[in-house]
């Protein structure tokens, strides 16, 4: 774990149960595990940088989401955040890709 001014940044880790619901509807829960990273580093007084990764396995499948952004603070209620998502699955349903990619781009409104 790393808990600096400008700087966080902490790993965890854990079994659990996992339920899953098919492409076809047939649903099981099974044993899983899960690794998680969540990363944040401020690069000035209004500029964010986060990077979130998930890896969640179980005898189904893997599925491993990464998530980085920015975050700019435009004043004391907005800020503005564009992101790169990444999905990975070791096994998809027939006809899916195993990897999706999604650029965001957000308005974020504080209170």
């Amino acid at each position: 774990m790393v808990n600096n001014p400008n700087q966080t940044w902490r790993v965890q880790a854990g079994p659990g149960a996992r339920y899953f619901k098919g492409a076809t509807g047939a649903s099981d829960t099974e044993a899983g595990i899960i690794v998680s990273s969540r990363c944040c580093y401020a690069f000035s007084d209004t500029g964010l940088f986060t990077k979130d990764t998930d890896i969640l396995g179980s005898g189904a499948n893997t599925v491993v989401s990464n998530d980085a952004g920015v975050n700019v603070k435009m004043s004391d209620t907005f800020s503005t955040r564009v992101s790169y998502r990444t999905d990975c699955n070791t096994d998809p349903a027939a006809g899916l890709k195993s990897t999706d990619n999604t650029l965001g781009l957000s308005l974020v409104v504080g209170f």
